[in-house]
């Protein structure tokens, strides 16, 4: 028994649904995991930048996971608001990039005092 044109254009097109994730499955995980990413690391830099040898650490790091709180909404934000999912995915990952290694280069040097 041979396919109907219906049901192999049915399953051309399921199958191209399962190459291709679903655009809002992709924002989602994009807000939640390339988010978390980019406010741990803009709380890791805001951490590192604000220890001072007059400061205490436990005051720069309650600083530094606000920081991250705020980040994070903003990244949600970034991923639903975006034109396109690779749009999201890249200004989450670059700017993840762009504030983690600073950051990770003043923790490892001690902070900016």
């Amino acid at each position: 028994m041979k396919p109907t044109h219906a049901a192999a254009s049915q399953s051309r097109s399921l199958l191209q649904a399962l190459r291709q994730p679903h655009p809002t499955l992709s924002r989602t995980l994009a807000a939640l995991v390339g988010g978390y990413l980019f406010a741990s690391a803009a709380g890791v830099l805001l951490t590192a930048l604000s220890l001072t040898p007059h400061e205490s650490p436990e005051h720069a790091m309650l600083g530094g996971g606000l920081l991250g709180l705020a980040m994070y909404a903003i990244a949600i934000t970034w991923a639903f608001g975006t034109r396109s999912v690779r749009r999201a995915w890249t200004g989450l990952l670059i700017g993840s990039v762009l504030l983690g290694l600073p950051g990770l280069l003043l923790t490892m040097r001690g902070g900016a005092a």
